[in-house]
């Protein structure tokens, strides 16, 4: 019998050691999510060009690597995710899309990216909220004016210039009931009024969703306009005979009493 060659038997365990040290290491690279998440765009570059597994492949929350990005604010690694076929539609486990967190997060630029590669902008999260829900509710002005020239811009929007007559025009919401913003203590020993301009959202019941100064005039005066209008009703906007979502702009006057 052969005697075996005590080299051979010591490079077995060292070949098994340098598989388990590769695959650890393999283990250990970072994924899609994280260098997206990170702002490491050549990270994103590399693994997009070797092929990731899946652009669209989910974290435990639903999140994908578009979604991590449009957080960060990382607009070059969003712009490169997109060109690689990225899903813009996909929602995460409370029901946002990459348009919805742009919009939550005040992500001017990759909500621009969003809207041009053709992202729905009508898609509501868990809650029932729309990426212009957020906006408003965020105060997002750029972002708020760039989804109302998408909506108009594809014939949704309450402001389509749909000529009169058209089954496509829009009905505008009107107030049916109202009660006037109350002055405050300290905006009345400032001798201070004027206008309060405000973005509201009015839901499909009349209701008001989320409201946002758009021309303020004193801190106290901004936050009564804010609470007050919150509370009132519309008729709600009409389109092909069916209730709408509409914004509109809503200002409310103050105007000091006449002195005795």
């Amino acid at each position: 019998m052969t005697p075996r060659d005590p080299r051979r038997l010591c490079l077995a365990p060292l070949l098994l050691a340098c598989g388990a040290a590769a695959a650890g290491a393999q283990e250990l690279r970072p994924g899609l999510h994280d260098c997206a998440r990170a702002g490491e765009a050549q990270c994103v570059r590399d693994l997009v060009a070797g092929g990731a597994p899946d652009l669209d492949a989910a974290d435990g929350t639903g999140w994908t690597a578009l979604m991590c990005a449009v957080e960060g604010g990382h607009d070059a690694i969003v712009a490169m995710l997109l060109e690689a076929g990225a899903s813009l539609d996909r929602q995460n486990q409370a029901g946002e899309t990459a348009l919805h967190l742009a919009a939550r997060f005040g992500r001017t630029d990759s909500a621009r990216l969003l809207l041009r590669a053709g992202a729905d902008f009508g898609l509501r999260d868990a809650e029932g909220r729309t990426p212009l829900y957020r906006a408003i509710e965020k105060r997002r002005a750029d972002i708020i004016e760039m989804l109302q020239a998408a909506a108009v811009a594809k014939g949704r929007g309450p402001m389509s210039q749909a000529p009169l007559g058209s089954p496509e025009q829009a009905l505008p919401p009107t107030i049916v009931e109202s009660t006037p913003a109350p002055y405050t203590q300290s905006a009345l020993a400032q001798r201070i009024e004027g206008t309060v301009v405000l973005m509201v959202l009015v839901r499909r019941d009349g209701s008001v969703g989320a409201a946002s100064v758009s021309k303020g005039l004193e801190a106290s005066l901004d936050e009564s306009a804010l609470r007050t209008v919150s509370e009132w009703k519309f008729a709600p906007a009409l389109r092909q005979g069916k209730t709408v979502e509409v914004v509109l702009e809503v200002e409310v006057k103050f105007e000091l009493p006449a002195r005795p």
